[in-house]
């Protein structure tokens, strides 16, 4: 293979690139021809990068051809882009007024809050990747990181939509003819360009402006679902009485039955009939003052608008030089997809087009674009624009990309057959999330969790074919047949495992601003604090027999009348408890049950009638599921997230779900270069789980173009960490016996040394000095980390792996390589939080309706 082409930025340079009205910046390099992508030449040391784009941060996870982490990057919004803060002026009365000049306060936790109005400019975006790349092949030891990259994959914060003006597509195009430019440069119209954004600062997944919007949209579904269902009841005659509840519901079970799961504030469904509605007031209050007919037809804002993608479909349309098609799990997020049938639903697409008709219809399909069900089929080679600014290789493949919550779900090869669920807890900003794998004939929807597509299927199109064909699909949004097989006891190779269709995801949003404030409230604002509270409180809050206490967070109007933190004591509410170092624990507890009931209603529905009908739950049990049976629980749990090192909510997840909590060793590795001498360079920072998941996937990706083959993520990624740990072992197992002194090991099973095997290696395996001190992002440790408390946020321990208890990775029955134990369950505390579960359901509803 020739030699990769010389970047146009030397790292001497990075940090100062020409600006757009720079006259004397240099003509950018001569196009260089790109091979055609059957001739792929394959490096000796390739690399997979992978790329979250969250809400506050992105994260760079690059993996070597072993699928060990080699490197890791971060950008902070808040702190490295403070020049996108909002300019506001506080005057003697009224609400704060936005000026030109004023003082600058920068965004918080990645966002502008405006009220329930959470907003963060698409430019944003696409500055802090171009300040990850040169962060990448700036502070990286290795100066051949990003050009041995070959293959590149991402994924995006969710419910956050990109409105891309005709004039983006062709900045697209023409990209890489201006090397020497930043993203933020090139898609910054210079006036008087038109703006490549027909709406420049649209919303995120904090949102909660939408509430109109989502109960418009039920009210609509379920009046029409009302009608329905009573016609033949009243027999003609008058249509029996209704209660706005119950139509809400009837719209909330419609919508579930439709896209898989119902919507919520900050769908983007919601937020793209906000974003029409106050599109058509500014047209007809500037109709007046326009009289060209021509311009009259262009001024709405899906006639002036060429793409809408969210944030991953922005990311892989950049790295591409070209629009991406949409992520089927993506695509699933929108409220506007079935995602069983792969298709839009027409009736939805017209409810949001409005006034535009079956017109509006089809232009809301083209601007969506037709989802892509093939997860490992890659999209593409990378634009010629990042080969001359930042080194990459002209073959280099992208990936498609995806969402955040489904990257983090590919951390880990989760398996419907031995009872896999991943369980992401979130940081400051985002959601706790379940995600539990599910087969395509038991798709089952409910107001308690959303059906999506698995973002790394091997084409979903013909399974999906087969099972309308054979007629499996008329048992859809029904319970499986009582004497339906499930043909997982027979014969086949164990080694070939098929990757699930669908994801179910059960959600606690905003489950991580609830544990923020009760950090600030009663810890001083530390996770260490908050932590020990958590530890040292009794289960339940009391010793007591027959005080109950509960804790509740209500964020975003989710509760009519109550919001914020409810307390109750003995079923009545209260408005602080006797012993205030009670409330994390409390609170802890109450989202871990949430997710704990979703997971079990889940299991059960995914029964058959004759096992159901032997559990023994009423119709009207408040519950829904037998709490102390097994089959209603996970058999392993992988625990993900930044709050996923604590030993504290691990132990409590584990008690609640009564399964033992495992974390993927990538993520749990301490990363101390400067104590580990010998072995993989690693950054201070640890592994992102959404990053790992895509770099994975990139991998599976360059596999599948490289060798041909459709072999499933599952088994791709399941044979390449039991050969990792494996080798681990065998190296540990040779070290051992060879007795060399060295200082303390902190090298786990699967995310280790990577000169362990393979060829000459690089900068990258020889280990180097500590570069702590090239962070500009301050702190290197996330909000959810501290030090030198047992029990605090990521601890590391001298001893054995962050927050575990050793890496399970010996072959015994029921151990899984390349995992690490983070707590086992506590059978006797399971019963108790079982035997909690309806009060603390019954009360939930209280507080939902304002009963309370």
């Amino acid at each position: 293979m020739s030699d990769p082409p010389v970047p146009f930025l030397a790292p001497s340079d990075l940090g100062s690139s020409p600006t757009p009205f720079d006259l004397s910046a240099s003509p950018p390099p001569p196009l260089l021809p790109l091979p055609s992508p059957t001739t792929l030449a394959r490096p000796d040391q390739p690399l997979f990068l992978g790329i979250d784009s969250g809400v506050d941060r992105l994260k760079a996870c690059v993996l070597d051809q072993e699928l060990r982490v080699v490197w890791t990057e971060k950008v902070d919004i808040d702190q490295e882009l403070r020049e996108y803060g909002h300019r506001t002026e506080l005057g003697a009365a009224g609400p704060a007024r936005t000026l030109t000049h004023a003082s600058v306060h920068s965004t918080r936790d990645g966002v502008r809050t405006r009220g329930d109005s959470v907003t963060c400019p698409s430019i944003v975006r696409l500055h802090a990747l171009d300040l990850l790349l040169i962060k990448l092949s700036r502070d990286c030891p290795d100066p051949s990181l990003l050009t041995r990259i070959v293959c590149v994959s991402g994924a995006g914060q969710p419910n956050a939509m990109h409105y891309l003006s005709p004039t983006f597509g062709r900045s697209l195009r023409a990209m890489s003819l201006s090397p020497h430019l930043s993203l933020s440069e090139l898609f910054t119209p210079i006036p008087p360009s038109k703006a490549l954004f027909t709406v420049p600062e649209p919303t995120t997944d904090g949102d909660a402006s939408t509430v109109e919007h989502i109960r418009r949209l039920e009210t609509h579904f379920g009046q029409d679902q009302f009608d329905t269902s009573t016609r033949s009841e009243a027999g003609g005659g008058t249509r029996p009485a209704r209660k706005m509840s119950d139509v809400l519901d009837k719209g909330r079970e419609e919508l579930a039955r439709r896209t898989g799961g119902r919507p919520c504030l900050r769908n983007p469904v919601a937020q793209l009939m906000k974003v029409l509605e106050d599109d058509k007031d500014r047209v007809e209050e500037e109709k007046e003052f326009v009289r060209d007919p021509n311009k009259l037809a262009k001024m709405g804002l899906l006639n002036r608008t060429e793409r809408i993608v969210l944030e991953s479909g922005l990311l892989a349309s950049v790295f591409l030089g070209r629009f991406a098609p949409l992520d089927g799990f993506d695509a699933c997020t929108t409220g506007m997809f079935n995602p069983f049938l792969g298709e839009w639903d027409d009736d939805i697409l017209a409810f949001v087009a409005g006034d535009e008709g079956q017109a509006g219809v089809r232009k809301l399909e083209d601007l969506l674009g037709e989802p892509s069900t093939d997860g490992g089929k890659s999209l593409g080679t990378i634009s010629p624009y990042f080969v001359k600014r930042f080194g990459f290789s002209p073959t280099c493949l992208v990936s498609p990309f995806t969402g955040s919550e489904a990257a983090a779900a590919l951390a880990y090869p989760l398996s419907p057959r031995r009872g896999d669920v991943l369980i992401s807890l979130c940081g400051v900003a985002e959601t706790d999330s379940l995600i539990a794998p599910v087969e395509g004939p038991d798709y089952t929807t409910s107001q308690d969790w959303s059906m999506v597509i698995n973002p790394a299927t091997a084409g979903l199109d013909n399974r999906m074919h087969e099972l309308l064909q054979s007629g499996t699909g008329a048992r859809v949004l029904t319970q499986p047949d009582e004497d339906e097989d499930d043909g997982e006891d027979g014969g086949g190779d164990d080694n070939e495992e098929e990757d699930p269709a669908f994801f179910a995801v059960v959600q606690n949003r905003d489950a991580g601003i609830g544990r923020a404030l009760l950090r600030d409230l009663y810890c001083n604002g530390k996770w260490d604090v908050f932590a020990h509270f958590s530890a040292i409180s009794p289960h339940g809050g009391t010793i007591g027999i027959d005080e109950k206490y509960f804790a509740y967070f209500f964020p975003h109007r989710e509760a009519s009348l109550a919001q914020g933190f409810l307390r109750f004591v003995a079923g009545a509410r209260t408005p602080e408890f006797s012993d205030r170092k009670i409330n994390p624990r409390l609170l802890l507890e109450s989202q871990v049950m949430t997710l704990r009931v979703g997971l079990g209603r889940l299991l059960r529905a995914l029964q058959s009638p004759a096992e159901r009908a032997r559990d023994g739950i009423r119709p009207f049990d408040a519950v829904g599921f037998s709490a102390l049976s097994p089959d209603t629980t996970a058999e392993r749990l992988v625990l993900v997230g930044e709050a996923a090192p604590n030993e504290a909510i691990a132990s409590v997840v584990s008690s609640v779900f009564c399964a033992p909590a495992f974390t993927p060793s990538p993520l749990a590795e301490v990363q101390d270069p400067s104590s580990r001498p010998g072995v993989a360079l690693l950054p201070v920072d640890k592994t992102n789980p959404a990053a790992l998941g895509t770099a994975y996937k990139a991998a599976w990706t360059f596999h599948r173009a490289t060798t041909e083959t459709r072999v499933s993520f599952q088994t791709f990624l399941r044979r390449a960490i039991e050969a990792t740990t494996e080798a681990d072992s065998r190296i540990q197992s040779q070290a051992h016996v060879a007795e060399v002194p060295s200082g303390p090991s902190h090298a786990g099973t699967f995310a280790s040394s990577s000169a362990a095997s393979g060829p000459a290696p690089s900068l990258l395996s020889l280990g180097g000095p500590d570069r702590s001190h090239l962070s500009t992002a301050g702190s290197s440790l996330t909000p959810y980390e501290t030090q030198g408390y047992k029990l605090g946020y990521a601890e590391a321990s001298q001893d054995r792996p962050l927050g575990g208890h050793g890496d399970i990775s010996d072959g015994n029955e029921g151990d899984a390589p390349g995992l690490s134990l983070m707590a086992a369950p506590d059978e006797d505390l399971h019963k108790y939080y079982a035997s909690m579960l309806p009060e603390f359901v019954r009360l939930k509803r209280c507080a939902l309706k304002g009963l309370v």
